[in-house]
């Protein structure tokens, strides 16, 4: 029997690492959207 965490690892740091992109994309395109840009150089 594989060991089930040894194989699953990988792709739970994978999905965390991806979910967390995702979730600052959205942040960052959100608040583009709701701030004015005043303070942009």
């Amino acid at each position: 029997m594989i060991d089930f965490l040894s194989v699953a690892l990988p792709f739970v740091i994978i999905g965390i690492a991806v979910a967390i992109l995702v979730f600052g994309y959205f942040l960052k395109k959100r608040e583009l959207k709701t701030k004015k840009p005043l303070n942009l150089r």
